[in-house]
């Protein structure tokens, strides 16, 4: 393509024997400038180059598996590993923060001519084709030209329209799940939490107004010593703020105790190049929040206590003076609000769970009760046949 440098990937299980127990990895199968094109360099030996293109079977590693399989050797030059009985050499391991899709990849496999994908490419599964636009081509350029090469080598004999190429961000791939299956569970995830903010600030806010009317005396004798109504309120602010300091504290521990324990667990499969970690930005994010939200939500407690009567507290002998009726509005208010926070979140999580539960019990149009399966992948090699898949 004029306007692209293209690169071609696919995906390809191997058994792989000669260190330990015989292993089913990932070996994608990739052309000679899939490194280069992506700008990284190894962290061990080096890449594909095109001498490698006349010796076989050539291999560059992830740094995971050549750390947690191989055991990490420091000379990896001339590795030897066998990949369904057919010998081959690793070259290469790339950097530990290197990820490409898909995620559980083991290592990339030279394509040279003798490939099976380059003699008989309708038969060896599909393709994956990217590639870095050149200055001034846009993607819709791009497009054409690739539907003009597709239509010549295709010549429109099985696929017609139907199946034309598509060109769109390689980002895209890696974010697809986050991109376009959970876009909007993230969402309502993301208004769950919002609303759970709210009805834990509302709480906060309603038990500081109710600490603060016990304190009217003490505020009433700072009042008489001299301190006017902003400073109270400032007093009021840097306890609440104290307390937001220690809380998000041990919100951030806590959550970096979880993340520990949701790697270790590994529920799900991440998209390629997403790692759960507490990430800086979100962490500043957070400690932002806490600080708007303990100004907020402590303004309302501060500010009615500063109001009190000095006389009438003084005289009060420890008493709470202020307004039976302004007390009970304000903590029946905040009571009311939390009431209905809590009443759209349990409404929210209801559906949530309906949908659930029907998801799970939806027909499948068979009986699922005592069947099993497993994946079975055979050498190549010893099973050419077409039975083998």
């Amino acid at each position: 393509m004029a306007g692209t440098e293209p690169d071609v990937c696919t995906t390809a299980n191997r058994i792989m024997t000669g260190h330990g127990t015989p292993r089913n990895v990932l070996a994608i199968p990739a052309t000679l400038d899939l490194f280069s094109l992506l700008g990284v360099a190894p962290r061990l030996g080096r890449t594909f180059e095109r001498e490698d293109l006349s010796r076989g079977c050539t291999l560059v590693l992830t740094h995971r598996f050549w750390q947690d399989v191989l055991g990490g050797p420091a000379d990896v030059a001339d590795l030897a590993l066998a990949l369904d009985g057919e010998a081959c050499t690793a070259i290469g391991v790339m950097p530990p923060g290197f990820v490409f899709f898909p995620e559980p990849t083991a290592m990339w496999r030279l394509i040279t001519p003798n490939d099976a994908l380059v003699r008989d490419p309708e038969h060896t599964g599909g393709v994956g084709v990217f590639g870095r636009l050149k200055p001034g081509v846009t993607l819709a350029t791009a497009e054409v030209e690739l539907k003009l090469l597709s239509g010549r080598i295709d010549g429109g004999r099985r696929y017609g329209t139907e199946m034309e190429p598509r060109v769109y961000p390689l980002q895209q791939e890696f974010t697809f799940l986050a991109g376009r299956n959970l876009r909007l569970s993230l969402i309502v995830l993301f208004a769950a939490v919002t609303v759970v903010l709210l009805i834990a600030c509302v709480n906060v806010a309603n038990l500081l107004l109710g600490r603060a009317l016990a304190r009217e005396r003490e505020l009433a004798i700072r009042a008489s010593l001299g301190s006017g109504r902003g400073r109270l309120v400032r007093q009021l602010l840097t306890e609440s703020l104290v307390l937001a300091v220690a809380a998000t504290a041990l919100g951030t521990r806590l959550a970096a105790a979880s993340v520990a324990a949701f790697r270790r667990m590994n529920p799900i499969e991440l998209p390629a190049g997403v790692t759960v970690e507490i990430d800086l930005a979100v962490l500043a994010f957070t400690a932002v929040l806490a600080i708007v939200t303990t100004i907020l939500f402590g303004l309302l407690p501060a500010w009615r206590t500063s109001q009190v009567d000095v006389q009438a507290a003084l005289k009060s002998g420890g008493r709470s003076v202020g307004s039976d009726n302004t007390r009970s509005l304000a903590t029946e208010g905040l009571i009311v609000a939390e009431i209905a926070l809590s009443l759209v979140l349990l409404v929210g999580a209801g559906l949530l769970i309906e949908s659930a539960v029907r998801f799970a019990s939806a027909p499948l149009g068979f009986e699922p009760r005592g069947l099993m399966t497993l994946p079975l992948n055979l050498p190549a090699q010893r099973y050419a046949t077409a039975g083998r898949g």
